[in-house]
């Protein structure tokens, strides 16, 4: 049965994971080929679509402006290195791949030995990994207007009655210009996105602002007393991924 399961994601990885070239959207040796018209986007079609949407803002006068390296800062990756990482298929050990997480595309991009392309993992519940230590899972989750998505998380914390994941994204912000002395000029850039979430037991991860009102009423008020004693004992702050992680544990036990 295992080998079965075993030879059925040998298959989905390759037959599913289709390359990337460089791999993600903007790496710096792509970028850097992009200040003197080599560069290529490869053979993504929303990243092609995003560049060239950028190119048309970006332009001025009629005149197309380059955007180069030194044009963007920040990285689409969470970690721009690779890390020995763990796949898994229906939560029973695959194979260890070095990979990394493209947080802008939300993808999960693992190196092959038998090729020098990066491959990016089919997307689906049934695959996960671990990457230095935390669990990286694709799963259905509610967003902040209550609809619903498909992504990956990582699971910091699991648990009987509640568990907590993280959405970590990659937002891009256009260049702003100053307008007088007194403002600040910012160049492109990518900034960091992280978005709490919180599963019971019968649900799907949802949507949670770090704020005390809201963790209470997902608690419960019979929990009340005790949590806010523990977030006072203990001076957790809510915006930070440990002191969740500390909390959904406390609350578990309750």
């Amino acid at each position: 049965m295992v080998k079965n399961k075993l030879f059925f994601l040998v298959f989905l990885l390759v037959i599913y994971c289709y390359p990337q070239g460089e791999g993600g959207v903007f790496t710096r040796s792509r970028l850097a080929a992009l200040k003197t018209g080599e560069g290529s986007l490869g053979n993504n079609p929303h990243a092609i679509e995003w560049f060239n949407e950028l190119r048309r803002k970006t332009s001025t006068l009629g005149q197309e402006r380059s955007i180069s390296l030194d044009d963007i800062e920040g990285s689409v990756y969470l970690d721009v290195e690779f890390n020995n990482g763990t796949v898994y298929y229906l939560n029973e050990e695959y194979q260890n791949f070095p990979m990394r997480y493209d947080a802008y595309n939300d993808e999960i991009e693992i190196k092959r030995s038998a090729s020098r392309q990066l491959q990016a993992f089919y997307k689906s519940p049934a695959i996960s990994c671990e990457i230095k230590g935390q669990r990286v899972v694709y799963l259905e989750y509610q967003n902040k207007d209550g609809s619903l998505s498909e992504g990956y998380l990582f699971r910091y914390f699991e648990g009987p009655f509640y568990s907590f994941y993280v959405k970590h994204a990659k937002i891009f912000k256009e260049a702003k210009q100053a307008k007088t002395f007194l403002q600040g000029s910012f160049p492109h850039r990518f900034v960091d996105d992280e978005q709490f979430y919180i599963k019971l037991a019968d649900g799907v991860p949802t949507f949670t602002k770090p704020q005390k009102n809201q963790l209470l009423e997902i608690f419960g008020k019979n929990n009340e007393r005790a949590v806010k004693r523990f977030i006072k004992e203990n001076r957790l702050s809510l915006s930070n991924i440990d002191d969740m992680v500390k909390l959904v544990a406390y609350a578990n036990a309750l």
